[in-house]
């Protein structure tokens, strides 16, 4: 489970409202190297013309090494304020 509140301000052109994000889910390692992971996720909209957003992801974490993980991700759109479909992917190293 994580929670993440997000405090955007303001321009001159837009009232933003801030951001609450939630989301709840599993993770399963295969073995060693590999986390698999299935969760769903609500965020609530910045703009007020926009809809809050729900989705369904499913991760994947694969360690190289020690130092070094993949992170490859799929998103699936749950609500009319979430993208149809996403794809994200990213190498993180640890110092």
């Amino acid at each position: 489970f994580d929670a993440e509140y997000t405090m955007t301000g303001d321009s001159s052109d837009y009232n933003y409202s801030n951001r609450l994000m939630l989301d709840a889910g599993y993770g399963y390692p295969l073995n060693r190297d590999i986390l698999l992971m299935a969760f769903v996720e609500h965020r609530t909209a910045t703009v007020d013309t926009n809809d809050d957003s729900d989705s369904i992801m499913f991760s994947a974490d694969y360690r190289f090494r020690r130092d070094l993980k993949m992170n490859c991700l799929v998103e699936f759109g749950l609500s009319d304020g979430a993208a149809d479909f996403g794809v994200t992917a990213g190498l993180r190293y640890y110092l």
